[in-house]
């Protein structure tokens, strides 16, 4: 398998982030979290991936009228560990159908990195509609009006991001 450049890293990130429209919040302004922070706790995370992580920092944060976008990161506690973990959460109230912001993420992010064939993982009963990238080490989670990105460097990577998608959805 052939490893993404940071620049490419990067690139993807940003197709990510605009697929969807620049932003994923529910459908009511209410209903959403001020900060990806918000929706998972240190201790969960502790829990997860059988490490001490120190306390969350939220990375990004936008928010243009009903589009918001916050990107909350937790970094290990052992200085001499790379272990890490992420959530962002893009809010976009246009986002309707899961099903069909999958198959356009896919299609975009393919034509975005010039490569048709990248592969993404189906994931069952996760959210609206969930795919794993194993390349990239993130799981995404898309629902009506919002998509979640998970990103961890665990020993479990994928296991332990589908239960961190589980206790934030579950929440």
């Amino acid at each position: 398998m052939k490893l993404l450049s940071v620049k490419h890293l990067v690139f993807c990130f940003l197709v990510m982030a605009f697929t969807i429209g620049l932003a994923a919040g529910y459908s009511e302004a209410g209903d959403r979290v001020s900060s990806a922070c918000d929706l998972i706790s240190k201790e969960k995370v502790n829990e997860i991936f059988g490490t001490k992580f120190d306390e969350a920092k939220e990375a990004q944060h936008r928010e243009n009228g009903d589009l918001f976008m916050s990107l909350c990161t937790f970094n290990s506690s052992d200085p001499n560990s790379l272990d890490s973990c992420s959530v962002l959460i893009l809010y976009n109230p246009s986002l309707k159908d899961p099903k069909v912001a999958v198959e356009d993420h896919i299609k975009s992010f393919r034509e975005g990195i010039g490569n048709p064939n990248y592969a993404f993982e189906p994931v069952d009963n996760v959210g609206g509609a969930a795919l794993y990238d194993g390349a990239m080490k993130q799981l995404l989670v898309f629902n009506e009006g919002q998509m979640l990105i998970f990103q961890g460097f665990g020993k479990d990577q994928k296991k332990q991001l589908i239960e961190m998608a589980g206790a934030v959805l579950n929440k």
